[in-house]
């Protein structure tokens, strides 16, 4: 349901490849590596699912409405060197989780 939810609206300046990446992300969550979906108009909190795309190293989220606070399942993602979430309305502290 987590990728559903993510790949919904167009990508920014085709820097994601749409069909294999979410050929990728649907049939080996771990696999995927790079998620970037800037400026999609995307809303709401972030999915603790994303904590299942354990393969992940950049999470590419900026200029989008997202609003609450990040959850700690984004601890999972241990190979995670890039996260832009800039340009949102979130709150509250980075989870402990992180960065451990």
């Amino acid at each position: 349901a987590v990728v559903m939810l993510l790949f919904v609206g167009s990508t920014s300046a085709g820097r994601f490849n749409e069909t294999s990446a979410y050929q990728t992300c649907v049939t080996t969550p771990a696999s995927c590596r790079s998620l970037s979906l800037n400026s999609n108009s995307l809303s709401g909190t972030l999915p603790s699912e994303l904590g299942t795309l354990t393969g992940l190293t950049s999470l590419r989220l900026f200029y989008n409405q997202l609003t609450g606070t990040l959850p700690s399942e984004l601890g999972a993602l241990t190979r995670l060197t890039h996260m832009n979430l800039y340009g949102n309305s979130l709150s509250g502290a980075l989870p402990s989780e992180l960065g451990t």
